[in-house]
Parts: structure tokens; sequence; C-alpha cells
């Protein structure tokens, strides 16, 4: 149950919701694909391996790694969570 009451939405913002949405679209030019693609990379998102996104955020994996490794013994939690890879 949420403390935050939720307002109900009319039919005018849904209306509005709908006409708003039209006009959101991706790039439209292979110039702007890849200018959002480097925007992407440069943050980390979207990267298709972790270590690709590391490296482009200046960062060393087997560091990271090696310092994840280090807190798991050293705060020794009961499950690592799925999806880590180390």
């Amino acid at each position: 149950m949420s403390l935050v009451k939720r307002h109900a939405k009319t039919e005018k913002k849904l209306a509005a919701n709908r006409r708003n949405q039209a006009l959101s679209h991706g790039p439209m030019t292979d110039e702007g694909e890849e200018r959002i693609g480097a925007v992407l990379r440069r943050f980390g998102y979207n990267a298709p391996a972790e270590q690709v996104a590391m490296r482009a955020l200046g960062e060393d994996p087997a560091g990271f790694h090696e310092l994840l490794e280090v807190l798991w013994e050293e705060w020794n939690p009961c499950a690592r969570p799925t999806g880590l890879t180390l």
C-alpha cells in the first residue's frame, strides 16, 4: 500500500500525453544516431559488454573485479546477487 495518493489522469491529460508521444522519436539521420551512440558509450549505457563500458569510462575492469572480490570477502554477505560476474 502506497502512502502517496496518485491523482487520476483526466481525459484531457491523456490526450495531451498521446499527442506528445506522437512527436517523440529517436534520431532521424545517421549522424544523429552516431551522436546518440557516442553519448551512450561515453557514459557506459547500452554498452555491448561490461568491460567495454568500464574502459569507455576510463576504469580498469580487472581492478573493479579485484575490488569487488575484496569487498565480498570483507563484508561476507549471506548471498551474492544474481547476474554479477566475477
